[in-house]
């Protein structure tokens, strides 16, 4: 007989059996406990309920976890911190929050093969500072992200890279994978599917094994273990700051530095989000540009392993800045003016806490809309999301457009986000308000070519509705073979 699993209240049953799995320290039916899990408290996005919390230590745990809950057909919401992911790991259908924080250990670093292998609940913080503290000569990617966001999640996710723009998004940083399957077995992907070592993404016809992961957000398992690029540290490096009068021209840029093949990073800020990151607040005074302000801000990256090889560099760059239009200052020269409060220093060594507004310790609230668009659309689809804020009222309320964006795979592939502030003291209609302006967005960098990334259902919505029919089905079949129950994740995605 199959048992239908009621989210009235939580079965003292299945918590015993919980609890036998790891622990009555890591398994919690408290409502206190059951509430921090009930949101990713940075968004607007509505809250869940989960059923049952629990922090499994291994492998072995989370399989029996799953085989009980694919038993019980209770859902399973895999959770390495939900904070920066748009609400993907908000349990919306009630059952077993599963809080991977234990297993966060770096397991192995191969600095021969160039690689390591980290734990699936591992932060940027735990990868770094084990990187820091024990191969001080190696650096790994990290994403523009708060130190308590998973790495691996990040990686799952499409983040955007301090070294993106040389090699990819941070998928492209991934190996190989150990995950549990909805089934509770075991799979290894990439080389480590056939062979002890972790080194490389394919070498039998698998690469599509790692995409069963990649972009899914958790509905198609449990990633335990990732495999991910390691990158000896250069010895020489600059970073400059590029201003930009228009955003047309600061993109046109970015671009043309891209296609050098000489640069790690490039990211910018618009004026209005350069503002919040150098600490002033909302609603600005100022509602529109200053005198002299740019309207677009970048930081470029640069690394070598000579003198003669980074004058080089920097010539390149500088002249393109030049010809471009646009004003280059040393990094270190540019934050001798910034403000005590001025977030942007800390860009140059990731990962950096988030800006002082939407800190959840001071009441702020935001959330963002973003997606790989054309690189060449960067500036057109700014002015039509730049229309929207106008639209909604925001602009005039000192609230103008914030937008984000990071170049990478050397200009093939680029993220631009877009960015709405707001307050835990909101009324019902500023909430319902600040959600139909993100949507507006959404539907604006649709329409634009845009594929929105890390996407709450609403926003995956907005991508299936446009998918090519015979890739939905398979995208459908998919799912089905590997998660016949629907317990992971459900209600994400919206497929």
């Amino acid at each position: 007989m199959v048992e239908v699993y009621s989210k009235n209240e939580p079965d003292t049953r299945i918590y015993e059996q919980l609890v036998a799995i790891v622990g009555s320290r890591n398994a919690s039916i408290s409502e206190d406990v059951l509430y921090t899990y009930s949101e990713d408290f940075l968004t607007f996005q509505p809250p869940g309920k989960a059923d049952y919390v629990v922090m499994p230590r291994t492998t072995e745990e989370i399989q029996a976890i799953v085989r009980l809950a694919n038993l019980k057909r209770v859902p399973v919401i895999p959770w390495a911190s939900n904070l920066s992911i748009g609400a993907l790991c908000t349990p919306l259908s009630g059952g077993i929050v599963l809080d991977l924080k234990r297993m966060n250990r770096v397991l192995e670093v191969n600095e021969e093969d160039l690689y390591f292998v980290c734990e699936g609940g591992a932060t940027s913080a735990d990868v770094v500072g084990y990187m820091n503290k024990h191969h001080p000569d190696y650096r790994v990617p990290v994403t523009f992200a708060p130190p308590s966001c998973g790495y691996v999640a990040s990686s799952l996710l499409f983040g955007m890279t301090d070294l993106s723009m040389a090699y990819g998004d941070a998928s492209f940083f991934i190996n190989a994978f150990e995950a549990v399957l909805p089934t509770g077995n075991v799979i290894h992907t990439g080389s480590r599917m056939s062979s002890p070592y972790w080194s490389h993404h394919s070498a039998v016809p698998d690469y599509g094994f790692n995409g069963l992961f990649i972009g899914w957000t958790g509905t198609t398992g449990v990633v335990t273990k990732a495999g991910i690029k390691l990158f000896p540290k250069r010895p020489y490096r600059t970073d400059w700051f590029m201003d930009a009068d228009t955003v047309e021209r600061g993109f046109k840029i970015q671009r043309m530095c891209a296609r050098t093949g000489v640069v790690d990073d490039i990211a910018s800020n618009n004026w209005g989000w350069g503002r919040v990151e150098a600490g002033e607040k909302i609603p600005f005074t100022d509602k529109t540009l200053r005198k002299g302000e740019a309207e677009l801000g970048s930081w470029i990256a640069l690394s070598g392993n000579t003198v003669k090889e980074m004058e080089a560099k920097n010539e390149l760059i500088l002249k393109i800045v030049k010809d471009g239009g646009g004003m280059m200052t040393v990094f270190e020269d540019g934050i001798k003016n910034f403000t005590k409060g001025d977030q942007i220093r800390f860009f140059k060594n990731l990962p950096m806490q988030l800006s002082n507004d939407i800190s959840g310790a001071r009441g702020g609230r935001a959330q963002w809309v973003g997606g790989f668009c054309p690189p060449s659309l960067n500036a057109q689809v700014y002015r039509a999301v730049e229309k929207v804020y106008d639209k909604w009222g925001y602009t005039a309320e000192g609230q103008p457009i914030q937008a984000y964006n990071r170049f990478m795979d050397h200009g093939h592939e680029g993220i631009i986000r877009y960015n709405i502030f707001g307050s835990k003291d909101d009324t019902p209609e500023q909430v319902e308000r600040h959600r139909a302006c993100l949507r507006d967005i959404g539907q604006t960098m649709r329409d634009h070519g845009t594929i929105l990334y890390k996407a709450p259902a609403v926003f995956a919505r907005m991508n299936w509705e446009r998918t090519n029919p015979a890739a939905m089905d398979l995208i459908k079949t998919i799912k089905n073979k590997i998660d016949p129950n629907r317990i992971m994740n459900p209600g994400q995605m919206d497929i």
